[in-house]
């Protein structure tokens, strides 16, 4: 089971309220994808961004 870091759960609710349900469900693993794949931080962003805006 992963342990969740409170800025984790700061930023899910913060998403919460923004009304941005699907980057909130899934910024922790494509945060992870990223880092094991080497993308810059812009890339993390729009790639979580595109998921939003297509769901």
């Amino acid at each position: 089971m992963l342990m969740t870091k409170p800025s984790d759960l700061l930023v899910r609710a913060n998403l919460k309220q923004l009304r941005l349900p699907t980057i909130g469900a899934e910024f922790e693993k494509l945060a992870r994808e990223a880092t094991a794949s080497n993308q810059t931080f812009e890339q993390y962003l729009l790639r979580l961004t595109e998921m939003e805006v297509a769901a």
